[in-house]
């Protein structure tokens, strides 16, 4: 997955991207309103102003008692991890630390990292440095994941995603377009795309969300997940056996990965054979192409 690494911006250059930023509407709306909710959360659980200085005033103080003894605390860390069975990794600077993670996914021959939300590793520029190594990193908090598939850094330490508008955010997730951050690989393109055809399938629209299915099998043809939905709908929902024998047919000739039209072969038997035990003849094209199969040549683009 691609990772843009860290750009270090001269003053002159900040302040003219900060006061832009000031002055842009989409920016100060998104603060606007994620600050009143935080604030109002805040709220709601400490009602009393003066019990919540003193819960802050506890915090400095134990923070800043624990920072006084880092290293001992560190090692008393290490000591009780160890103990249970937990491997300990110590780096001296973010150069280390990522190597330290690479390895061990080399180790287990990994490709695909998914991660947790993590302001260190985004100091130490992990995911480059795994990018780097030719493995990739998916992000599996909401914000970091939102900021990821628009290629962007986090702008907040608890709320990477405070700088976007839930109308940018909602875009996002339904566009389906292959320039986004997505993992490679067969369904590792995210939920999010294909969600507005399931809700469409949902509401009972099935042929809104056929047409929708097929509008991303246009514009991505080597994605097998848009001809599984579409069969599923044409099958299940439709009742059309001889629309599911096109969809299936055009996955085959579009598809470009073997294991692919493998997986669409198999899928095609599971979805028809559910409309068989409704009692409804399974489509033709069942019998003409067996499993294994070689599809027609492919024609040319």
């Amino acid at each position: 997955m691609a990772a843009s690494p860290f750009k270090f911006v001269p003053a002159s250059e900040f302040k003219a991207r900060a006061r832009a930023a000031v002055a842009d509407p989409h920016l100060r709306e998104s603060f606007r309103t994620a600050m009143d909710y935080l604030m109002a959360k805040r709220a709601a659980q400490f009602p009393d102003s003066a019990a919540l200085e003193r819960q802050r005033a506890l915090a400095e103080q134990i923070r800043r008692y624990n920072l006084s003894r880092l290293p001992e605390l560190l090692e008393q860390l290490e000591r009780r991890l160890t103990a249970n069975g937990i491997k300990v990794h110590w780096a001296e600077n973010g150069e280390e630390a990522n190597a330290i993670v690479v390895g061990i996914a080399r180790a287990h021959a990994a490709t695909l990292m998914v991660k947790g939300k993590s302001m260190v590793s985004e100091e130490t520029e992990l995911n480059a440095a795994m990018a780097a190594a030719g493995i990739e990193a998916l992000e599996s908090d909401m914000g970091e994941y939102i900021v990821q598939l628009d290629g962007e850094k986090p702008s907040h330490i608890i709320m990477p995603a405070i700088h976007k508008t839930r109308q940018q955010i909602a875009r996002l997730f339904a566009e389906p377009s292959g320039t986004l951050y997505y993992p490679g690989g067969r369904f590792a393109r995210p939920q999010p795309m294909f969600s507005i055809g399931q809700a469409k399938r949902k509401k009972g629209m099935y042929q809104e969300a056929f047409d929708y299915f097929a509008d991303i099998a246009a514009k991505l043809p080597d994605e097998l997940r848009p001809y599984v939905e579409m069969m599923d709908i044409a099958i299940v929902e439709m009742r059309d056996g001889e629309l599911a024998d096109q969809v299936f047919h055009q996955g085959l000739l579009s598809l470009t990965s073997e294991g692919d039209r493998d997986a669409l072969r198999n899928m095609y038997k599971a979805i028809s054979s559910r409309l068989c035990m409704r009692g409804v003849s399974k489509p033709r094209q069942m019998f003409k192409i067996k499993a294994g199969a070689k599809p027609p040549a492919r024609p040319d683009r």
